[in-house]
């Protein structure tokens, strides 16, 4: 299971990760008689028959790199962008004695904790009295109560507290793990303050080193988090956050799930993005992310809105072979893309062998009659252009009266409500 769960993450990461060609170069040459670290890097790792070992993930880096003499094992060797992506491409993890023998500079990693205090950042009084308690904790060599984080979290209004909140876990872990005291991350709670503490300042590129497999805060990447981020890039309509945050979670193995596409499916939908928004559906199939049914109809509703039939068809074709049954509203979607290639009557008979709910069809027919041809023609300059928008009213004139016909108690004077509603109320697309 762990396996199929890898290889998912690897073909994502094959996707959506491209490798940069500037490497940073070291300071520093601990090692004399080794290569520098810009002269290691530039050698054929991947086809060194000398260097032994697996094909590891990229892992993120705010973190500085130094060669090394040590004759602990498990060192790596480093070949990519530091900084440009967050990540470094371990090609192979080797022993000291192999590196000395192949004379090949060893890489660590370590961070570098900021001594920037509240003071010279644009902080309240009440986040610099709960920094300044923290800070005599730890020069104290005391424990810290991990209350003490939660409420400097908490309390994180503006940019400059979000800053020093992050310092401070960044403190606060290595307090923790000095002489040996407690050496794994932070749970989640507080991975789940930190993010929410970046939303709330709009503080996102900071926030989002939360969701960074190694990060130099102690803080556990999971796919909550994640969706915390996406569900605020759907509220502010956000497609630039969107795009960040799924590139993070790729680039750092957090999978997507059904949710992550759902959200993400949505605020294409929202921002009417409906090429990108296939593409995402696309993406997702074919790496076995599961779609649900709501999802579904979203596609083919939205592609109808936008009077795209092969993109209605081709969203119909997902959902047969995911094994969902038709709901009313996708319906009505399939039967506005036979409106639309002129076969009414087929429309109907969509309708009359999947919807049996009367309040709904007449409903739904009510949206189509009044407010689709207005939405359609607002989005589709080429049925203007092209002096279709009379061959529009007529095929949906002729699907309704159809329609009530079919369906007892369903009835609409098409002829005086066609066009009427102009947009749905509230954004909704019918």
């Amino acid at each position: 299971m762990a396996m199929a769960g890898r290889s998912k993450a690897y073909c994502y990461m094959q996707r959506a990760v491209k490798c940069s060609s500037s490497f940073p170069t070291s300071r520093h040459n601990a090692c004399p008689g080794h290569p520098t670290f810009t002269e290691a890097i530039i050698l054929p790792l991947q086809n060194d028959s000398r260097i032994q070992g697996p094909q590891l993930p990229k892992v993120d880096g705010s973190i500085d790199v130094t060669c090394t003499t040590s004759s602990s094992l498990g060192f790596t060797v480093a070949r990519g962008s530091l900084s440009q992506f967050a990540g470094a491409q371990l090609h192979g993890t080797i022993s000291f004695e192999h590196a000395k023998l192949c004379r090949i500079a060893l890489v660590r990693f370590y961070a570098n904790v900021s001594t920037t205090n509240g003071k010279e950042l644009d902080c309240s009084a009440e986040i610099r009295v709960l920094h300044e308690t923290f800070m005599n904790h730890v020069q104290g060599k005391n424990s810290v109560p991990l209350a003490l984080m939660r409420r400097i979290l908490e309390e994180c209004n503006s940019t400059g507290e979000v800053e020093l909140a992050f310092q401070t876990l960044q403190k606060y872990r290595i307090h923790r793990s000095s002489k040996g005291r407690v050496k794994h991350n932070f749970n989640e709670n507080i991975s789940a303050l930190a993010v929410s503490a970046s939303l709330k300042s709009k503080t996102y590129e900071l926030g989002l080193k939360a969701l960074w497999k190694h990060n130099v805060y102690g803080l556990s990447p999971n796919i909550q988090t994640a969706h915390m981020f996406l569900s605020h890039a759907r509220q502010e309509r956000n497609m630039g956050l969107m795009k960040k945050t799924f590139e993070t979670m790729l680039k750092n193995l957090i999978i997507p799930t059904t949710q992550t596409a759902e959200i993400m499916i949505r605020i294409c939908k929202d921002n009417k993005d409906i090429n990108f928004m296939f593409t995402l559906a696309d993406e997702f199939l074919q790496n076995e992310v599961k779609l649900g049914s709501s999802v579904f109809d979203i596609l083919i509703a939205t592609a109808a809105n936008f009077g795209d039939v092969e993109k209605v068809f081709k969203a119909q074709k997902w959902r047969e072979d995911a094994g969902f049954d038709h709901t009313t509203a996708s319906a009505f979607a399939i039967a506005k893309a036979h409106i639309l290639q002129g076969e009414p009557q087929i429309g109907v008979d969509v309708i009359a062998k999947n919807c049996k709910d009367k309040v709904k069809v007449n409903k739904y027919l009510m949206m189509l009659v009044q407010s689709w041809p207005v939405q359609l023609l607002a989005k589709k300059e080429d049925v203007k252009q092209e002096g279709q928008d009379h061959m529009l009213k007529e095929n949906v004139l002729l699907f309704a009266n159809a329609l009530s016909k079919q369906f007892r108690g369903v009835s609409i004077n098409a002829e005086i409500e066609y066009g009427k509603g102009g947009e749905a109320k509230g954004g909704k697309q019918c």
